[in-house]
């Protein structure tokens, strides 16, 4: 079965939105996903699932979310190779400063919040990206 990363944006940061880790694996575990894990407290779970369409997860996901944990982060659902790629619809950013004082990704971030195909997104560090693909290899 093909190992999936669900990214959960907006959870758990400044004490807005908290979902439990434990909550987030049941609710993943209940739409018959295997294999769950997390991976800190942001909203990072990988997962293997006999579906291969990665938006049709994602919905499903936010659905349950809401449903179950009451609150409505929005999901997206990479596979392992997307993860590994991350070319083509991946943006890096350097912010030497701190990413909270960066104006650049302040805009990234009101952009990532309309909702739509186009601009929906989250963020992840590079340790983070890293020791998510780890976690899909075992």
């Amino acid at each position: 079965m093909p190992t999936h990363v669900a990214l959960l944006r907006g959870i758990n940061v400044g004490g807005r939105n908290r979902v439990a880790m434990a909550d987030l694996r049941e609710v993943v575990l209940g739409l018959g996903h295997t294999e769950v894990a997390t991976y800190i407290q942001s909203g990072n779970v990988v997962f293997t699932s006999k579906e291969a369409d990665t938006a049709a997860i994602a919905a499903a996901l936010e659905r349950a979310i809401a449903e179950h944990l009451d609150v409505r982060p929005k999901v997206i659902v990479l596979t392992r190779a997307e993860l590994a790629q991350v070319v083509g619809t991946t943006l890096f950013l350097h912010t030497p400063g701190g990413l909270g004082r960066s104006e650049l990704a302040a805009q990234l971030t009101r952009l990532g919040g309309s909702r739509t195909a186009e601009t929906a997104g989250t963020a992840r560090n590079w340790a983070t990206v890293n020791k998510l693909l780890a976690l899909c290899a075992t």
